[in-house]
């Protein structure tokens, strides 16, 4: 995902909006900033939007394992 593309990728996961400038100086650390605060259940729902969109094996044996 290009930096410029991350704002829009996380409101679509249901995470916290944020600046695209924000995104450019790091995305890992845009997207960690918003998830830290994220009780287990809510990164769980995140997580079933993140699989849904994108092809993540290794995050969808993380969600079978929970099951």
């Amino acid at each position: 995902m290009k930096s410029y593309e991350v704002p829009a990728g996380v409101r679509a996961s249901g995470l916290a909006p944020g600046e695209e400038d924000e995104a450019f100086r790091s995305k890992f650390r845009y997207v960690l900033t918003r998830l830290r605060p994220l009780a287990v259940p809510e990164l769980t729902t995140v997580a079933r939007k993140v699989v849904d969109e994108y092809d993540v094996p290794a995050l969808e044996q993380i969600l079978a394992s929970l099951v």
